[in-house]
């Protein structure tokens, strides 16, 4: 899995999903990591540590007070041109949600949302006591939320004609997979 940028981790902050602090130390140590270079980081306090004891820390590695004030004037600079992004993302989550409890409205399918960083994962129950999760993208979830429900109900009647449930995942390329013969040999 990709280690998320400190972008990412600002937007994940400025929406109330992480802690503003713990991603300020994380851009802090960053700093300090890529200009200083330490072979270790046992000096270092980490994320659990107060954030005034943080800043100790890197001054005794030799961080210098100016140093780390222009260090957190580019880290406001950052936060500032994320809030934006931030207020964008958490409207669209929020409209996800809303349009999607309007197209459920009376059809008696739950459902459960997964917010992730660009896009939302929508599971919803299903007949014979299943459950199909969509992945819906934040720039097109106007087009993709109204291709869900129709792709629901299709898969339950195909359940229903077929008196069992369907099962769908991932391909697995583990699987030694046998070839059908086409029809022109």
């Amino acid at each position: 899995m990709a280690v998320p940028s400190i972008k990412s981790l600002i937007v994940d902050a400025l929406i109330g999903k992480i802690d503003i602090l713990r991603v300020k130390r994380e851009f802090l140590l960053n700093r300090f990591i890529q200009i200083y270079k330490p072979h270790n980081l046992r000096g270092i306090p980490r994320s659990y540590a107060a954030y005034s004891e943080f800043e100790q820390g890197l001054m005794r590695n030799g961080v210098s007070r100016e140093e780390l004030d222009r260090w957190c004037q580019e880290w406001q600079e950052l936060v500032h041109n994320c809030e934006k992004r931030a207020k964008k993302r958490a409207l669209n989550e929020v409209s996800i949600e809303t349009l999607l409890k309007a197209k459920l409205a009376g059809t008696g399918i739950r459902y459960h949302l997964r917010k992730q960083q660009y896009r939302i994962a929508v599971t919803l129950t299903m007949s014979h006591n299943t459950q199909a999760t969509f992945y819906i993208q934040h720039t097109k979830f106007r087009e993709q939320l109204d291709k869900v429900l129709p792709a629901l109900q299709q898969l339950n009647q195909l359940m229903d004609e077929l008196g069992q449930p369907i099962r769908i995942r991932a391909l697995d390329y583990r699987l030694n997979w046998s070839e059908s013969e086409s029809e022109n040999t």
